[in-house]
């Protein structure tokens, strides 16, 4: 997971203009959101049928994100295969879906227009889709505009 989470995170650095940083922290055993100031990515419950969901949670006075949780959803099927085409058929390629849910700790939310299908941030996820590990002009567009 370590190294799904970094090329992920690394994608939107780059994508952002190296204007947000992210370092990693120490491992957890945590596999459940909670406000508790700890930033996490775990294999646990979501609700419904969600692939994955991000949890953010801000300061409500000064409007500053305090905590940031992605859960996948274990009920899945999960495989990475660090190549252009997901190798397992009939599972969800976690750097995909892990490449979409760090979008969101950026801000930026789903897109479901017809025209952004190709995105990263496109709202929905197919088993051996890959196209999510790699942004768009769309992606780079919005987490630019976001932060320069």
């Amino acid at each position: 997971m370590a190294q799904i989470a970094a090329n992920g995170f690394d994608d939107w650095q780059i994508g952002a203009n190296n204007q947000v940083q992210f370092t990693r922290g120490s491992d957890t055993a945590t596999s459940r959101q909670a406000g508790d100031g700890q930033n996490i990515i775990a294999w646990g419950r979501t609700s419904g049928s969600a692939l994955a969901v991000t949890y953010i949670r801000y300061n409500t006075l000064t409007g500053v994100v305090v905590d940031v949780d992605t859960i996948f959803n274990k009920s899945f099927n999960w495989r990475w295969s660090n190549q252009a085409n997901c190798a397992y058929s009939g599972s969800y390629d976690a750097e995909n879906i892990m490449t979409h849910e760090l979008g969101h700790w950026l801000g930026l939310e789903d897109v479901y227009a017809v025209g952004n299908t190709e995105n990263t941030m496109y709202g929905f996820g197919s088993p051996q889709e890959v196209k999510k590990n790699t942004l768009t002009t769309g992606d780079i567009n919005s987490v630019f505009a976001a932060y320069n």
